[in-house]
Parts: structure tokens; C-alpha cells; sequence
């Protein structure tokens, strides 16, 4: 099994989940992490024999710098376990911005639907037209 490290990038977030793990003070916060920061840690995480990195936020897909994230964690050999709601990779521009950034060999994805029932998915979350766009993503 590879040595794995989880990394909260920010706690923003497109969705209003009712079960959040996110404490309410966390998703007040609006800025996110720096590029340089999360870097930091990366290096650390390297230092430490770390092989797997787990990107979560809220929403990590909302953080201006993912994409660049990915690719850095990504060149230094290590694979990438992103945690997302998945709405943003609806949008095609973003898709593609996305998925031309990093090595999909080294990468998954991990969304969650709350059921298969579009209502219940967006009462769960509390956010309209996300399963839509959860699912397209």
C-alpha cells in the first residue's frame, strides 16, 4: 500500500452539503491556499517517503491554482486522489484545461452522488441542478 498524505487545499465550496465535515468557521474561510504553501507541504510529504497525496477542499476544483497543483505533485512522481463533487468538469472549457494540465496515468477522481434520484441528491446538499452536473462531470 503507498504511504498516503491528505491535503485540504481550501474550504470553499459550490455546493451547502448538510452533513459537511467542514466546520462552519472553515467554510467562512474565503481565500485559499498559496501555490507556494501547498508546495511546501509536497516537499515535506516527499521528504517523509509519501507516494499518494489526497486533494480535498471543500471543493478542490475551485482553487485558482489546481490544475498547477497536480501537475507539480505529478513531477515529482507521486500519484494524485482528488476529492470532488465533480460540477466543475461539466464545464467543458475547465474539463479540458484540466485534463490537458496533468498525467491522467497518475490521477483519480472521487466524486460522491448522495442517490440516484436527482431530488434527493440536491436536497442532500442543498444545491440546485447539482446532479446534472455532478453526473456530466
Amino acid at each position: 500500500m503507498k504511504k498516503t498524505a491528505y491535503l485540504a487545499i481550501a474550504y470553499l465550496c459550490n455546493e451547502n452539503c448538510r452533513f459537511c465535515p467542514c466546520s462552519k468557521n472553515e467554510k467562512k474561510i474565503e481565500e485559499t491556499t498559496s501555490y507556494s504553501e501547498i508546495i511546501q507541504s509536497v516537499t515535506e510529504f516527499q521528504a517523509k517517503g509519501i507516494e499518494r497525496i489526497v486533494i480535498s477542499g471543500g471543493e478542490p476544483t475551485l482553487h485558482p491554482d489546481l490544475v498547477r497543483i497536480i501537475h507539480s505533485i505529478q513531477s515529482v512522481g507521486m500519484h494524485v486522489v482528488l476529492l470532488s463533487n465533480s460540477e466543475r468538469f461539466a464545464n467543458t472549457k475547465f474539463f479540458e484545461n484540466f485534463i490537458n494540465g496533468i498525467d491522467s496515468s497518475k490521477i483519480e477522481v472521487i466524486t460522491t452522488l448522495h442517490s440516484h434520484i436527482d431530488k434527493k441528491h440536491e436536497d442532500a446538499n442543498q444545491t440546485h441542478g447539482s446532479f446534472r452536473r455532478t453526473v456530466e462531470g
